[in-house]
């Protein structure tokens, strides 16, 4: 039996955020059915699309992904991923992501163009941005005290005994 309390299910993008986060309030289990460098997001090969430019704007980028999205997509939904672009983006940084950066101004990103926007916005680690971002995010993950990164779980084998009512922590078994 193991106590936990936050369970993250994926070591993805998602939830190697969602675990670090987690982590300032309590301990995490991140569980994962294969090794954790096993996930879709380590084969994104693109980048990150932000509004990182003094020239850009968020209406901007929220208009190129309503359109992109041909109908699909909840304008408040896209309005809030936009915005909270920034600070994902400081938050990637800060856990030592390095986005590539102008030669001649190494201060400003070298940022790329990608098929829906409508000038330069996506950050990138040469072509193999996710497997870059997951390798770092998992590095900080396997190295907090707080986190325990279980490799080779599989969800459908977890029960969580908190909707038991029972006293104390949920338990996953």
């Amino acid at each position: 039996m193991v106590e936990t309390d936050y369970l993250v299910i994926g070591s993805g993008l998602a939830g190697l955020v969602a675990a670090l986060k987690l982590a300032e309030h309590g301990r995490v289990l991140l569980a994962t059915k294969k090794d954790a460098a096993a996930s879709n997001s380590s084969w994104a090969q693109g980048g990150i699309a932000c509004v990182v430019d003094e020239d850009d704007r968020l209406e901007s980028h929220v208009e190129d992904t309503l359109l992109a999205g041909a109908g699909l997509c909840r304008r408040e939904t896209v309005e809030a991923v936009v915005t909270a672009g920034r600070e994902e983006i400081r938050f990637l940084e800060a856990q030592g992501l390095r986005f590539e950066r102008r030669e001649t101004h190494p201060d400003e990103y070298d940022l790329g163009m990608e098929g829906g926007h409508s000038r330069r916005r996506v950050l990138r680690v040469g072509d193999i941005t996710g497997a870059e971002t997951t390798r770092v995010l998992i590095g900080r993950a396997e190295a907090h005290p707080r986190i325990d990164l279980k490799s080779g779980w599989m969800a459908v084998d977890l029960i969580a005994t908190g909707w038991l009512g029972l006293p104390g922590p949920n338990r996953v078994v």
